[in-house]
């Protein structure tokens, strides 16, 4: 399967990524499905330069060998170098206890982060693309004189990861709801509400994407009723 390469990068992605925030079937009462939005999904992602994303937490993690028995000092890595857990060192009692020890402070993990389309589940080229991040990331270890103790390429699973969303959440019922499935209230005539109080649930990572979407969405709407002079 042809799929991208993983591209190593410093830093985060400015403005944040998503992952799918409409689920068929998710939410309670939840007017809309992914089907209404998934048009403006693909015309905000190229606007915008963000999409979805997956990550693979501490998907290698690595000691700095010169380190060991306390020669790399606090402020190695800023002070963040950490003692790798227990189960990475095939010894129990003392012997565990004096590796542990003279580990400390030298530890430190890769977390991986990848681009995605906004899909219910992770497709082939995710898994791939995670696979290949791993082992780019003990690649980049090897070549920086580090020692990779222990890896992995298993993806944090949707959802897992959340943002403070949904005080005026959107449905077809006003006593349950405050907006309606195209995110003007209820109650008050032409007062929109575009930001992530619309949401009734969602998946993981920054909602931007799908605030993006909701927004131009509701826009369209708003000049279409505009024209019709019913605002």
């Amino acid at each position: 399967m042809e799929y991208q390469k993983f591209q190593p990068k410093q830093g985060y992605c400015e403005g944040g990524n998503t992952w799918i925030v409409l689920h068929d079937g998710f939410g309670d009462n939840w007017p809309i499905r992914y089907s209404d939005l998934a048009p403006y999904y693909d015309r905000v992602e190229p606007m915008f330069k963000v999409s979805g994303q997956f990550y693979v937490k501490s998907d290698v993690l690595a000691v700095v060998p010169e380190a060991r028995e306390g020669k790399g000092g606090r402020g190695l890595m800023g002070g963040g170098g950490f003692i790798p857990a227990a189960k990475h060192f095939p010894a129990y009692g003392e012997e565990l206890q004096k590796q542990l020890d003279g580990h400390a402070g030298t530890g430190f993990s890769i977390t991986a982060m990848g681009e995605a389309l906004p899909r219910k589940e992770y497709s082939d080229n995710e898994h791939a693309v995670a696979k290949d991040a791993m082992e780019t990331g003990i690649g980049l270890c090897g070549d920086s004189g580090f020692e990779a103790i222990a890896s992995h390429a298993q993806m944090a699973p949707p959802g897992e990861s959340i943002h403070e969303l949904g005080t005026c959440r959107m449905g077809n019922n006003p006593k349950t709801s405050v907006l309606n499935a195209h995110n003007p209230s209820h109650d008050l005539k032409n007062l929109f509400v575009v930001d992530g109080g619309s949401f009734v649930s969602r998946g993981v990572r920054s909602p931007t994407l799908a605030l993006l979407a909701l927004s131009m969405r509701a826009g369209e709407y708003i000049l279409e009723m505009k024209k019709k002079g019913s605002l």
